[in-house]
């Protein structure tokens, strides 16, 4: 993997334990991932050892075999709604998978906020990966089957961003408006923003953080800022 665009992303998933490698000593990072494989090292990375022993496998999906290599993580990814199966009621664990697949299952497991799309059911998916930085740049188009190192580069992305939300969570304070409060600020002659947060909208996601690294920062002492969580999934 030395010199490889991914090879950062590779050996950091590598370090948290979520690939190791062929037994050859290898990642094969230009090699195409199937279904199954993406699915058992997605939920790898997401969910405890501890969830996916004790997932019960009902095989709910009609050509996977009681006791396959994936069993447990198929099943965890089908208890929480990841993975449904196709319309026929089939895995196809073999299948190469492509990146509108890819995007939905990343998304589920993750629980990253998305917008569904009326037209196109992967376009929400895929744009929710660029916002939060985990969509590959080698990304072309939705049915591109996806490789080793652009996994790589999605979990190591996402998780990444986790642990920025779980820092800045640890760092942000909220304080109640009363009207008493509010009425000191509003009329007052000093500048005042007022933004909504829509956590389902990627664009609006996108937007909100330069309000909140702009006003957040040093304008915050002179700028009254005021953020309304806004959790009905309909256009603002």
């Amino acid at each position: 993997i030395a010199g490889h665009a991914y090879e950062t992303h590779i050996r950091d998933i590598h370090s948290r334990g979520i690939v190791s490698g062929y037994s050859d000593g290898t990642y094969k990072p230009d090699a195409t991932v199937n279904r199954a494989e993406f699915t058992k090292i997605v939920v790898g990375a997401q969910f405890s050892q501890s969830d996916i022993d004790a997932c019960a496998w009902n095989n709910a999906l009609t050509d996977v075999e009681s006791g396959v290599w994936y069993q447990q993580y198929l099943c965890v990814a089908v208890e929480n709604q990841v993975i449904g199966g196709y319309s026929d009621g089939t895995f196809r664990g073999g299948n190469t998978i492509n990146f509108a697949e890819a995007a939905k299952i990343m998304v589920e497991s993750f629980d990253i906020a998305y917008q569904q799309d009326a037209e196109f059911w992967y376009k929400g998916y895929i744009e929710a990966l660029g916002v939060i930085g985990a969509l590959p740049k080698t990304y072309d188009r939705a049915d591109q089957s996806v490789t080793r190192g652009e996994l790589a580069f999605m979990i190591s992305q996402t998780l990444a961003h986790q642990d920025k939300k779980q820092v800045d969570a640890g760092n942000v304070g909220y304080e109640e408006i009363t009207p008493a409060s509010a009425a000191a600020r509003i009329g007052n002659g000093m500048p005042m923003v007022v933004f909504f947060h829509a956590s389902w909208c990627p664009k609006c996601v996108a937007k909100d953080k330069w309000l909140s690294d702009y006003y957040g920062g040093s304008n915050g002492a002179t700028v009254s800022t005021f953020r309304i969580d806004y959790d009905a999934a309909i256009d603002l």
